[in-house]
């Protein structure tokens, strides 16, 4: 059915069968001059200030990455902050995606490396940060963590703030727990010979 485009007739309802001069509040976004209640198929996105579906969001910048996908001009909507731009899709989100990992909290935008003033990501929404903090205090491969991984980085360096791949310098040695380099064994253990690990009892053959 074709609705003529004049204040009597200008809007086609729901079902397809009547003319409308305004769409219902349970049917009030437009598609085609169409009243429906949600935005789909080749016309996914809403702008909101006029409830008009479209087939791109370019007009406008962004959109909001919700059950509506809403075209909008920046990202200001606390529910989804913060910008993500890849291969030409510009969309607000809540969170940060694998193909842009990190989140800076300043320009509010999602990004594949922290930026230099900013360089530590910490958990859990991967943050960049100046410094860790008490709940993830090592650094390891960029990232605030809170645990030192068994590969390829398992010590916690001598100042305590980084994993790193071996002990060396100033704290050359393997605590006897296996986790930290020091300076040297406690006066009740043994270094292995031959070897860097403390040790808190002597072991056949050493």
């Amino acid at each position: 059915q074709k609705c003529e485009n004049t204040p009597d007739n200008k809007f086609i309802s729901s079902n397809g069968k009547r003319c409308l001069t305004e769409c219902s509040p349970d049917y009030e976004i437009i598609n085609q001059n169409k009243c429906i209640a949600v935005c789909e198929g080749t016309f996914p996105y809403i702008v909101d200030e006029d409830h008009k579906c479209l087939d791109s969001c370019k007009k406008y910048g962004y959109y909001n990455f919700g059950d509506n996908l809403e075209c909008v001009s920046s990202c200001v909507d606390i529910t989804y902050p913060y910008k993500y731009e890849i291969n030409n899709i510009k969309k607000c989100t809540d969170k940060c995606g694998a193909d842009l990992p990190y989140t800076d909290d300043i320009s509010k935008e999602c990004v594949a490396r922290c930026p230099a003033d900013r360089p530590y990501a910490l958990p859990p929404e991967n943050i960049c940060s100046v410094k860790c903090n008490e709940q993830y205090p090592y650094i390891y491969d960029g990232k605030c963590v809170n645990v030192c991984p068994s590969s390829p980085s398992p010590y916690i360096s001598g100042d305590l703030t980084e994993c790193v791949s071996d002990c060396t310098g100033s704290y050359p040695y393997i605590s006897a727990d296996g986790k930290k380099c020091v300076t040297e064994c406690l006066g009740t253990e043994y270094l292995k010979l031959n070897d860097k690990q403390c040790s808190d009892k002597c072991v056949y053959p050493y």
